[in-house]
């Protein structure tokens, strides 16, 4: 799912002249990851009824503690997806491109509202 999807953020991103599309197109790849995790987290703490310290919603200090994780995540996604992108290339060409603002709102928006909500909107306290 994460091939495909990073294959249409590059190809997007080349076809309007970007100066760093792999680089570019990781980014959006890891909102989108992150995105996806926390929403997975939250669900799951909410079915089992626990709260992890580090992600509280009460003190916005905890979430400075997730910060090294996602440096690390990010320049590992970046060196994972720049060393495929050619089989990317290869795998994906002939395959029907969606719209990428198609491609934003359900990887990214809608799962994104979901977490908001799932957070009880105090997600940005």
């Amino acid at each position: 799912m994460y091939g495909k999807l990073y294959y249409n953020f590059y190809s997007y991103l080349k076809k309007k002249n970007n100066q760093d599309p792999t680089f570019n197109a990781a980014c959006i790849l890891f909102i989108a990851q992150i995105i996806h995790f926390f929403v997975l987290f939250l669900s799951i703490s909410k079915i089992l009824d626990f709260e992890l310290p580090v992600f509280s919603k009460d003190n916005s200090d905890n979430k400075l503690a997730f910060l090294p994780i996602a440096i690390v995540w990010l320049i590992l996604g970046y060196k994972f997806y720049s060393s495929k992108v050619e089989y990317l290339i290869s795998k994906f060409k002939n395959e029907k491109k969606y719209n990428f603002f198609i491609l934003l709102l359900f990887s990214i928006f809608i799962p994104l509202y979901i977490l908001i909500k799932l957070s009880g909107g105090s997600i940005w306290r």
